[in-house]
């Protein structure tokens, strides 16, 4: 069988030169002036927006400044709202450079507003210079958090007519920034046929273009034409990836595309991360001959982020066997709620029998959520459970627990409203006679005291504890191939895409979609619909 697929996706990564590969590149007229204006009022403090359509040059933009500050004392930071786009870069993303954290949010009304953002500043150095990039998918919830922190000068860098945000309100930008910067030519493809693919989509996502189909543009060299049944994996350390809109489609591909060798993962996740940390003023030890620590939460954030996870289903079995087991440097301990996971390599300090090290501490989901999980590492040092099934499962799983929760939420804000002095807005037939009585005849104070030993008050806070739980899973896609909300803020050599998935997405998602593209695009016909109505 002939293997015109793999040929013709290695023939597009050999197209990428050592210009390309090494971001070796001089700023042209529209860049030039840009840079001279940023660096001549960055001091003076302020937002700057610099706008660009997908491969007009940002990168190469801010890989410039990033070089000119180092070579001169200037300190520049580099961040992303995407890891894809911050690892591209350098850098990390915004939500970890300002210690964003999920915390309980006990108004909410669905699953997807359960945990709310709030930043902990850490003690570090303004940057003279904060860059971040893909700014498009940042809300207002998460630019509050941003602004909170104070930064002198921000440069916020995207195309705001690419993907919105998720879930969250989109930015009015030019009210917000003080100047603006454009890019409008292309960099990413020199080849007029892929130009005029990224043109016309453009065109048509802004409405000056009424109809486009993808597959008018194939050209037998390097917008091509291949047959599902032809696919084959792809080798290890390919950049070309499938992209597709519905995720179901997107696990098929990742599975027929992903050789035994690639075994990288895209992760969209905040994960909650428990240390161990000792207490302050506890530095001694105690009759045990360790130290009494506190459990701090941390959540660690891959946005889009590629990442390696090893599955220790080895491991696993042996500490289920031995309630101990190893893996390279860490040790883990099973305890009667959770895992205990200690650096086995930290020194010990004063003769103690442990470390001060901070330990890491992963709860047990619920029983019936744990056997669907396996216990796996990220990129070597976060240790997570990562869910085995499928994503739409996931979600699922999600909502019920979130359901569980929701009634006593419901009557939790029912009280707070009526002690708002908004009693008319309250919902109180919500609330049991014996709670109802209670609110009308104790302060507020009194009642929370009271309130704190009733039933919906242990039903809630085990609700929290059970949802908290499970949302420390973690649904994680083969990297391969990816949807195209995640594909935003990658530059790859070639795409795969098929019709059926791409015109599911809306105009601005597959204008993304098509100018991730370097220098081809492969159109796939033939593609089985058994992924259909799985996923959405």
């Amino acid at each position: 069988m002939s293997n015109v697929f793999r040929e013709s996706v290695q023939m597009f990564e050999s197209m990428d030169s050592h210009i390309v590969k090494s971001g070796k590149r001089k700023l042209n007229d529209e860049q030039a002036p840009i840079f001279r204006d940023i660096i001549g009022k960055y001091a003076s403090g302020g937002k700057a927006f610099l706008h660009g359509q997908g491969g007009s040059g940002k990168s190469v933009l801010i890989n410039a400044l990033k070089k000119y500050c180092d070579a001169n004392e200037i300190t520049c930071a580099v961040t992303a709202s995407t890891g894809k786009a911050a690892s591209a870069l350098g850098g990390v993303t915004i939500h970890s450079y300002i210690g964003l954290s999920m915390h309980e949010n006990e108004n909410a009304q669905s699953v997807e507003d359960a945990f709310k953002l709030s930043a902990k500043p850490k003690d570090m150095d303004f940057p003279d210079i904060l860059i971040i990039d893909e700014a498009s998918m940042i809300g207002e919830s998460l630019l509050r958090e941003i602004t909170k922190v104070g930064f002198p000068y921000i440069l916020f860098v995207g195309d705001t007519s690419q993907l919105r945000p998720v879930k969250d309100v989109q930015v009015d930008w030019n009210s917000y920034v003080s100047w603006s910067y454009y890019l409008h030519r292309n960099m990413r493809a020199q080849d007029a046929d892929i130009v005029r693919v990224f043109d016309h989509f453009r065109e048509h996502k802004e409405g000056s273009r009424t109809h486009i189909n993808i597959r008018d543009y194939i050209n037998g060299r390097n917008i091509i034409e291949l047959d599902y049944a032809d696919t084959k994996p792809l080798p290890k350390g390919t950049e070309s990836c499938f992209i597709g809109y519905r995720n179901r489609l997107v696990e098929k591909f990742a599975t027929r595309l992903k050789s035994e060798e690639n075994t990288r993962f895209n992760l969209n996740v905040g994960i909650n991360i428990t240390k161990m940390i000792v207490e302050k003023g506890k530095e001694d030890l105690n009759k045990w001959g360790g130290y009494d620590r506190q459990f701090v939460q941390e959540t660690a954030y891959y946005n889009g982020e590629d990442v390696d996870i090893v599955k220790l289903t080895d491991v696993t079995k042996k500490l289920v066997a031995n309630k101990t087991a190893r893996f390279g440097k860490w040790n883990l301990k099973l305890a009667k709620k959770g895992i205990i996971i200690t650096d086995s390599t930290a020194p010990i300090e004063r003769e103690a029998n442990e470390s001060k090290a901070p330990k890491f501490w992963i709860s047990f989901p619920p029983e019936d959520v744990l056997e669907y999980t396996t216990l796996s590492v990220i990129n070597g040092d976060t240790f997570a459970l990562v869910w085995d099934g499928i994503e739409s499962e996931f979600k699922e799983m999600e909502q019920f627990y979130f359901s569980e929760l929701f009634p006593y939420l419901q009557k939790f804000q029912a009280i707070k409203t009526y002690f708002s002095k908004k009693r008319d807005e309250a919902k109180m037939h919500l609330l049991d006679a014996d709670v109802r009585s209670a609110m009308t005849l104790m302060s507020r104070s009194e009642f929370m005291s009271w309130y704190e030993l009733h039933d919906d008050t242990k039903f809630r806070k085990k609700g929290w504890t059970e949802l908290y739980s499970a949302k420390s899973v973690v649904s994680a896609r083969p990297s391969i191939s990816r949807t195209t909300t995640k594909a935003q803020g990658i530059s790859v050599p070639s795409i795969i895409i098929c019709e059926d998935s791409f015109y599911g997405a809306d105009k601005s998602a597959q204008y993304v979609a098509v100018s991730r593209a370097r220098h081809g695009i492969i159109i796939l016909k033939n593609v089985p619909d058994d992924w259909k109505n799985t996923d959405g």
